[in-house]
Order: C-alpha cells, then sequence, then structure tokens
C-alpha cells in the first residue's frame, strides 16, 4: 500500500518502473541450434551471460558489455568476425555486438561455419577477456565439389580448409624455390566447396606446364580422397611451374592448376652456344639441339658474328653464378680472327667471331675448370659462311692448289689463297692453268647468296704470256686467248713452247671486260720453269744467227 506524508492511504496506485535485481557477468554459456553442423550451412548461435564461472549459474540480465568472436584456439580458424550483419561465406563468424537492456543477458545470432571436424567457436569479452564461453562441435563437409592440387606438399604449401581469403583459398604457405631435376611432391584431394577434403573417388588427368617435361609422362591418377604424385621440372624459371589435374565434371578452382612452383637452375657443369638465328630455350636436354631451338643465320666471310655462350646445368640451363673463363673458336676454320678468352658474367658472355673461309663452320667454346668430359662444346648444327663480293681474279698453276682463306690478302700478284710449289714444265706438253674469281679472302664466288643478290662471277677473262710470244705466234693458242667463267672458273690448256729455266715463265689473266662490264683485278704468276722436249732434231747455226 501507498501512503501520504500524512499517513492517508492513497487508493490509486501508478505502476512504477520495471526494474530486477541481477548479479555481475562472470561468463557466457553458449548453445548452437545443430551439433553436429554440415560446412556451409547457417547455424543460430546462442550467447547467455551468466553470473557464475564456466556458463553456470544465473542469468546475468544486467549484461551490457561488447562480445567478440573467434573460432578454435591460436591460431584460430579460417572463420571471422564479420564486418555487417549479413552471414556469408568471407567471414563466418557473427560481427562483434555490445549487448543492450532489451537482451537482458541474452542473444541469439547466425554463424556459417567453414571447416570441417572438432571445432570450438568462443565468445568472448572485448573488455574483460575473462567473461568468455565456448562450445566443442563437430562439422562435417559437405558433398563433393572440386579437386585440389597443393605444391610441394608438406614441406611448401600445405592444405588449409574453410580458408576463402583471395589468392591463398584452401592452402596455407607458398612453394619452395627448388633446383631443376627435383622432384617435387604435389597433394591431390577431393574437397566441398570449402576445400574440407571428402572421401570421394577420383578418376583425373594430371599434367604439368613445363614445355620441357618430356621425361615425365602425363597420366591419368585414380584415387579416393587424397594421393601424392611427384613431378620433376627441368626449365628454370623464377616464375615456376604448375600442375593441373584434369576430369569428367572438374573445372578449374582456384587449387587447380595448382601455385607455381619457382625453379632455378644447378650449377653450371657445361657450356652451350647461342648462334644468331637461334632461340635460347631453357630446360631443353631431350632433344637436339640442346638449350636452344632454330638454325643459324648465315654468316658473311670477312663480317663480324656475335655468339653468346652460357655456364649450363645438366638440363641446359643458364646458371647465373657461373664466372669461369671461357676460350671460343671456329673450330674449322684456320684463318678466322679468334677472340680473346672471357669470363662468364651473371653466367654469359659474347664473343665476337671474324669468319675467313666461306664453308660450312663449327664453332668450338671450352672451358677448363669444368669437368673433362664436358668442358669441350661444339655447335651441333653449323653455320654456313659465304663468299663476300668478288673481287679479283686468282691463278692457280700447275703444283700450285687453291687455298681460300689464306694471306696475305694481296692481287696481282696474289700472295696468299694458294699452297704447294709450282711445277716444272716441259715444251710442247699441255698444262692447265685455273682461274677463280674470289672475293678478298681468296672465297670462290660461285653464284649468289643470301649477302649477295646479283653476281656478274662469269666474266670473260684473257691469258697472255708476256715472256714467251712464241706461244700464241707459233699458233698453239688463239690470240687472244679468252674463256668465259662458269661459276666464278674456268681451265686454260696451256702448251708453253720456249725453254726458260733462268727467270721463268709468265703468265697474267686479266677481265676483259666483255661480260658485264667488269674490271675484276688481274692476277699474275711468275718464275714458271720450262724444261726443253727430248732432242728430235739437228739445228744448224751459221754467223749472224742466232737460236
Amino acid at each position: 500500500k501507498s501512503t501520504d506524508n500524512a499517513g492517508n492511504v492513497e487508493t490509486i496506485i501508478d505502476q512504477g518502473p520495471l526494474f530486477y535485481i541481477a548479479a555481475p557477468a562472470q561468463s557466457f554459456m553458449i548453445t548452437v541450434s545443430a551439433d553436429p553442423m554440415t560446412a556451409g550451412n547457417d547455424i543460430s548461435l546462442t550467447v547467455e551471460a551468466k553470473d557464475a564461472l564456466s556458463g553456470a549459474g544465473n542469468r546475468a540480465a544486467a549484461y551490457n558489455g561488447t562480445v567478440n568472436f573467434y573460432a578454435d584456439a591460436v591460431p584460430g580458424g579460417p572463420e571471422v568476425m564479420d564486418n555487417d550483419d549479413n552471414v556469408d561465406d568471407n567471414y563466418g563468424l557473427p560481427k562483434q555486438y555490445t549487448f543492450t537492456s532489451t537482451d537482458r543477458g541474452i542473444h541469439t545470432f547466425t554463424m556459417r561455419p567453414r571447416k570441417a571436424g572438432s571445432r570450438m567457436f568462443r565468445a568472448e569479452d572485448r573488455d574483460n577477456p575473462a567473461i568468455f564461453g565456448s562450445r566443442n562441435v563437430t562439422v562435417t563437409p559437405t558433398s563433393a565439389y572440386q579437386v585440389q592440387v597443393i605444391a610441394d606438399y608438406p614441406s611448401g604449401q600445405q592444405p588449409s580448409p574453410g580458408r576463402m581469403e583471395s589468392g591463398v583459398e584452401g592452402s596455407t604457405g607458398t612453394p619452395r624455390t627448388l633446383t631443376a631435376g627435383t622432384a617435387v611432391p604435389f597433394l591431390l584431394q577431393v574437397t566441398d566447396r570449402y576445400w574440407n577434403l571428402v572421401s570421394s573417388a577420383a578418376h583425373v588427368f594430371v599434367t604439368d606446364t613445363d614445355p620441357n617435361n618430356t621425361a615425365v609422362a602425363d597420366a591419368y591418377s585414380d584415387f579416393v580422397g587424397s594421393t601424392t604424385i611427384t613431378r620433376t621440372f627441368v626449365s628454370a624459371d623464377p616464375s615456376g611451374w604448375n600442375v593441373s589435374a584434369f576430369g569428367q565434371g572438374l573445372y578449374t578452382n582456384a587449387r587447380n592448376p595448382s601455385t607455381n612452383v619457382p625453379i632455378i637452375s644447378q650449377n653450371a657443369d657445361r657450356l652451350l652456344a647461342l648462334l644468331p638465328g637461334e632461340t635460347r630455350v631453357q630446360g631443353k636436354y631431350l632433344s637436339q639441339p640442346y638449350g636452344k631451338s632454330g638454325a643459324p643465320s648465315d654468316w658473311l666471310a670477312g663480317s663480324t658474328a656475335a655468339v653468346i655462350v652460357y655456364g649450363v646445368d645438366p638440363y641446359y640451363n643458364t646458371d647465373p653464378t657461373a664466372a669461369f673463363s671461357v676460350a671460343g673458336y671456329i673450330d674449322t676454320d684456320p684463318y678466322d680472327i679468334t677472340p680473346s678468352s672471357r669470363s662468364l658474367v651473371s653466367g654469359a658472355t659474347t664473343f665476337v667471331f671474324t669468319p675467313i673461309v666461306a664453308a660450312t663452320q663449327t664453332i668450338k667454346v671450352q672451358a677448363a675448370s669444368l669437368p673433362p668430359a664436358t668442358s669441350v662444346y661444339y655447335t651441333p648444327n653449323p653455320v654456313n659462311v659465304w663468299w663476300s663480293a668478288p673481287v679479283k681474279l686468282h691463278l692457280i698453276a700447275a703444283g700450285q692448289q687453291l687455298k681460300p682463306g689464306l694471306s696475305p690478302y694481296t692481287s696481282n700478284p696474289s700472295g696468299g689463297g694458294k699452297t704447294g710449289v709450282l711445277a716444272e714444265l716441259m715444251a710442247g706438253v699441255t698444262t692447265q692453268m685455273t682461274v677463280y674469281l674470289t672475293d678478298d679472302y681468296y672465297n670462290v664466288v660461285k653464284g649468289t647468296t643470301p649477302f649477295l643478290a646479283v653476281s656478274s662471277n662469269n666474266p670473260v677473262v684473257q691469258i697472255d704470256f708476256p715472256n714467251d710470244p712464241n706461244i700464241q705466234l707459233r699458233g698453239m693458242h688463239p690470240n687472244p686467248y679468252q674463256r668465259g667463267l662458269f661459276s666464278g672458273t674456268t681451265t686454260f690448256n696451256v702448251i708453253p713452247i720456249t725453254r726458260n729455266q733462268a727467270s721463268g715463265l709468265t703468265v697474267r689473266v686479266t677481265d676483259t671486260g666483255l661480260s658485264n662490264a667488269t674490271t675484276y683485278s688481274t692476277d699474275t704468276v711468275t718464275g714458271i720453269k720450262v724444261n726443253p722436249a727430248a732432242a728430235s732434231t739437228l739445228l744448224l747455226l751459221v754467223p749472224t744467227e742466232t737460236a
């Protein structure tokens, strides 16, 4: 009853404010709407403040603190607190919540667990972590959804069920950087959409992206749940190579293809020379040309050509740490200008060669610091060296042989380009004089080349005998004695007449200019000894006559 100050009893009573009496919160009691629960399903989670420890006692109805939510113990589960009131696959846990008076110490939230297994969900007072509550539950996978490929398992990357962050979905860690030729383990497993392992059968075709990995055959793999396979990558590439698993009903996902595994070279144990026109291909070790593709471009006699030399491993990957000395040659050209030895820098160096002889040439490089079996490298595809532009006539007499590239590179008389000793001729006996049209290095200009679109290599040339006029005066040869060259060469049949054992016979060849108005330089051969023929008659001289 109610009385006034005078003690009179009031007959009309107004309702007072609602109030309740509660002790301070000391813990939370957590309840869930389902246990076990399925990954990806929305679950109701109720947090009730209690005035005793471990979720015991009465409800602490006056609790108005702020609650944070966590999944599992440190380092924690993949689910985290949301930033809005809409539950989704990216977060999974309710967002931070502050209790109000209308809650009266109890509130129900929605969460979406993703990681399967024995789980623990925890609610904790933001300002006083000693006020908390937890609930152990079982989360089961949902249906099989995809095949996951984990790279460099388990030393590099490992599966992480329930993890949904972009770029790392379903995984943790990164593949190690490995050397070429290392067997890399890959974990294949059937998972649900949240990357939980599912005990389901799979029939997949496994392949990888290393273009030179032909020694490892792509093949089908049959397994239930998960299996481990190995792939051996051979091509060095800092961006790396990956593995894919294809099969009926399987589509690409964030972990299929796998994360790339970076591959670096082994230590250099051999050499590789890359010629102009060829393309470097690291890891190409099963088919010639190793470590490269394509064919060498043609070279021009007397011009320079750059060749890159690499220190490579058994798979023909460049070893950037290689720094030893290397020598280089045109092995089949005895007259090339050989460059000096060079040291590799970051695993490579460049030689500049000057070929002289027009022929099919092979490049040789070697390094004394490498194992004997692999210290020398010859280019498997030779390079075509072509003659340069026609410049001069080159006369070869009996006893001499053509020697392209032999210096000195003079003309009229030609000082190089021939070997041998002039043969002694006999009067009246036919001998042969061969004429060549050559470039500056005595290479015979036989026709057009990739560098010589038009070649006037068939001039009409004339042979003369300045110190033996009897050869033509006696009608042994036409006067003038002329012939056209064919493919840069022709042969004159010459009958010497006059014995000349002192100064020797002189023979000269000149360009008549009758064909295409050419003016190739003259060439002269001197000192050809001519012996008399066997005696066949008597010659009587009377006074005043001279033989």
